[in-house]
């Protein structure tokens, strides 16, 4: 009377998927760690530009006399523009690094851009 159920033996392909995911979680986790340390690597390469630039261009306004003086220590047609562009340059690199730091290891700010990102 009693009716023989047949044995369950599941096969190996219906667990292989549980693998995956924590492959590409720990694939995302070290991105993540290497966005991170690039991002500070590159917020400091550009305080050094930033700060050696800036003390060398503090130099040139402090020792730049006008053309009324007969042995000026610069010359007449000194060019400041890269200086200025290394300046400028630098400081929005610095700018935007420290804005996508904040953006990424504040959670409130980090919650806020993915609230806006999902209503747009």
């Amino acid at each position: 009377m009693a009716a023989e159920k047949p044995e369950f033996t599941p096969e190996i392909s219906d667990f292989e998927g549980h693998e995956e995911p924590r492959r590409s979680f720990g694939t995302a986790r070290i991105a993540e760690s290497v966005r991170l340390g690039l991002t500070i690597f590159t917020l400091l390469m550009a305080m050094s530009i930033v700060g050696t630039t800036a003390d060398s261009l503090a130099v040139y306004n402090k020792t730049h006399v006008s053309d009324d003086f007969l042995l000026p220590l610069w010359p007449v047609q000194f060019n400041l523009g890269p200086t200025i562009a290394l300046v400028t340059g630098g400081s929005i690199i610095i700018l935007s690094n420290t804005m996508s730091l904040i953006g990424s290891k504040v959670p409130a700010v980090r919650l806020e851009i993915l609230i806006r990102q999902c209503i747009d």
